[in-house]
């Protein structure tokens, strides 16, 4: 059986994404997602698929659960939380901005 490369998978989702094929794009994100749930890139590529297809309800949810993912939790008494991985800039910038264009 041939390993999934999840890399690849985003990689390639994104191309189908920037060339408007939106349906290869999604089925590919979809992949990736059950490699691995919650995965960020992924996830906001969904979004943006959503954004381009005037379903901004659903690109709202997904990238408020990207906002979750990134916060830190709250810590609870006596208990040492891992911190989530800090985002690059570029990508809290990406995150609002298709946020924004969820809104409009």
């Amino acid at each position: 059986m041939q390993e999934i490369n999840l890399t690849d998978l985003i990689a390639q989702a994104t191309s189908k994404l920037e060339s408007r094929d939106f349906e290869g794009a999604r089925e590919l994100y979809e992949k990736a997602l059950s490699v691995q749930k919650g995965n960020a890139a992924a996830l906001m590529g969904m979004a943006m698929i959503y954004n381009r297809t005037d379903r901004p309800k659903e690109a709202k949810k997904l990238l408020k659960s990207l906002l979750v993912l990134f916060k830190p939790a709250k810590s609870q008494r006596g208990k040492k939380l891992i911190p989530p991985k800090k985002p690059s800039s570029q990508v809290m910038a990406t995150l609002y901005a298709q946020l924004g264009v969820a809104h409009h």
